[in-house]
């Protein structure tokens, strides 16, 4: 079980939006996941906790789990 650390509140900049729709584009995410995982990425989150992508997919060293293998 990886460990809960918390980051600063970060907002979204123009090049997370380019990011989110290349994402959506390439990898069929919809549109809001990627635009969290744009900016998490930004940020250097690791592991992006969700409930709609398939748990252990990483895009571009982000891993995605759901809260039950977190």
């Amino acid at each position: 079980m990886l460990g809960v650390l918390y980051s600063p509140i970060q907002a979204a900049d123009d090049g997370d939006l380019a990011a989110a729709l290349e994402a959506v584009r390439a990898h069929r995410l919809p549109f809001w996941d990627a635009m969290l995982w744009a900016s998490a990425q930004r940020a250097g989150v690791r592991c992006l906790l969700t409930e709609d992508l398939q748990d252990g997919f990483i895009l571009q060293s982000v891993r995605f789990a759901t809260h039950s293998n977190a």
